[in-house]
């Protein structure tokens, strides 16, 4: 059946008395009804709203917690000392600030070295002439797998000479300066000259070009040393080593970085182990930063646990940062494992009980002696700051259960926001009238129109506000003879129910 919207047009308030089977329990007007649903206690709306707002301020505590404790976590941990190599013949540990604190299993398969040439030896290094013209310093790169020189981006250097000597040949060239130095050296038969790369480094290989053939034992060319006056005594190269097992080739030996931040001089093949830990200040800063921010957070806990609800929350949080600072601790190639053991203590005096929580409920705090930690530092600084880094992580890990995104104070406070919801949408339909029996609406069929969408979304609207009533017979008198309607307009407004 359907009905005629000039019925619907007239107010809620307006709408026939309801004289259906339940009206002596209700009355017979739509405001009976109401004062029903008008009994229902405000206070609850207030409860749960002082709940939300407690369980707000927890997290803002719980949040300021893990800021402060991830700023203690790597890689933010700063101030690390210099590095310690344990084979310092090999490898020598040139530390910088911020460094990852960890072991490095370092491997030098060859050192980066220089190009290296030498004449054929002459017999005095002043007086004999070897001739004039020019000489053509190109810096480079050599390919023994093609056998080509690829000049590098530097220009080439070009020393002129006249007449010269031995001595007079390495002054020009160290006086132009380009990237390859000079001297004289005595050997088996008189005095050569020898030219070496201002760098180590593959890329810093070099050629020798002349203008005449008046100076053809001062060339090189890497593509033909046989053809070349000059002998290569060494080759340009790389240095090769590994870092925990991964390869890394430097062009140079000083300054080589293994980590971000950890650098080492590579001083001759073999092995060493580079270990990189915090500097006693960095450590103590830890320890003071801990004990400030479970002092904060304990003190926060007992502060914002106003009501049952913080208090549900709050209680069992305590429990879990006071276990996280007083278990025992596996540290490797350490003794320590207990906080107590590098001068952190958990003080027996209460920053504040939980109200009406569990007996053993009650928050403490934590003290630091630096004496007693100093002397940690002194017989085991890596043990000291291994102890401290896990009891920072365990702490994490506790706040990040309660405080984080899928925690615990988000789920209960979702649960609160749910029932606040529920809450008002109950106590909303007592500022409007009820309305009548939809039987009644059976009654007038003289016109075919459907209803109109607003006055379908105005029954859906009062239908909803009644559905958490489960106790209210009203609701099921309603429901039920909505679904007795039989017509397009109630079928649509049960479908938008569902």
């Amino acid at each position: 059946m359907v009905y005629p919207v000039s019925f619907f047009a007239s107010p809620y308030s307006s709408w026939p008395t309801y004289a259906g089977p339940f009206a002596s329990l209700f009355g017979t007007t739509p405001n009976s009804a109401s004062s029903l649903i008008d009994s229902i206690d405000a206070s609850a709306i207030n409860d749960t709203q002082l709940s939300l707002s407690s369980l707000s301020q927890l997290q803002s505590v719980s949040d300021s917690f893990q800021t402060a404790l991830a700023q203690l976590l790597p890689p933010y941990l700063a101030g690390t000392s210099a590095a310690n190599s344990s084979n310092p013949g090999v490898v020598s540990a040139a530390e910088q600030s911020n460094a990852p604190i960890g072991s490095y299993n370092v491997t030098v398969n060859h050192l980066a070295q220089t190009q290296a040439l030498q004449s054929a030896a002459l017999a005095t290094p002043d007086q004999t002439q070897i001739g004039s013209g020019k000489l053509t310093i190109t810096l480079g790169s050599y390919d023994a797998g093609s056998n080509t020189f690829t000049p590098g981006s530097r220009a080439p250097t070009t020393v002129s000479l006249n007449n010269a000597t031995l001595d007079d040949v390495a002054s020009a060239i160290n006086a132009a300066g380009g990237g390859v130095a000079a001297q004289v050296n005595a050997v088996s038969g008189g005095y050569a000259l020898v030219l070496s790369g201002s760098n180590p480094g593959a890329s810093n290989a070099f050629e020798v070009q002349v203008d005449n053939a008046g100076l053809s034992s001062l060339s090189f060319d890497p593509t033909n040393p046989a053809g070349s006056g000059l002998t290569q005594t060494q080759t340009a190269q790389d240095a090769s080593l590994s870092v925990n097992g991964a390869p890394i080739s430097s062009g140079g030996n000083s300054g080589v970085s293994i980590a971000p931040g950890l650098t080492v001089n590579l001083l001759q093949p073999g092995s060493s182990v580079v270990t990189s830990s915090a500097s006693d200040a960095a450590v103590q800063s830890l320890a003071q930063g801990l004990v400030s921010a479970y002092n904060a957070v304990q003190s926060g806990l007992a502060n914002s646990s106003s009501n049952d609800a913080a208090q549900e929350v709050a209680g069992p949080y305590s429990v879990g940062l006071t276990a996280a600072v007083t278990n025992t601790y596996n540290v490797p190639n350490s003794s320590l494992g207990a906080l107590s053991q590098i001068g952190v203590f958990v003080q027996a005096g209460l920053v504040g009980a939980m109200p009406n929580g569990p007996a053993s409920t009650t928050t403490n705090s934590l003290s630091l002696n630096g004496g007693a930690l100093s002397s940690s530092l002194s017989s085991d600084a890596s043990g000291t700051q291994g102890l401290l880094g896990a009891v920072v992580q365990a702490l994490y890990n506790v706040a990040d259960s309660y405080g984080g995104g899928g925690g615990v104070l988000q789920s209960s406070k979702d649960a609160y926001q749910s029932a606040l919801y529920n809450d008002q949408l109950v106590a909303w339909p007592s500022v409007r009238p009820v309305p009548p029996s939809v039987d009644q609406l059976a009654n007038d069929q003289s016109g075919q129109s459907l209803l109109a969408p607003a006055q379908i979304s105005s029954e859906q609207q009062y239908v909803r506000a009644f559905a958490p009533l489960q106790q209210s017979i009203w609701t099921s008198v309603l429901l039920s003879e909505l679904y007795a309607v039989n017509s397009a307009a109630s079928g649509g407004l049960l479908s938008a129910m569902a």
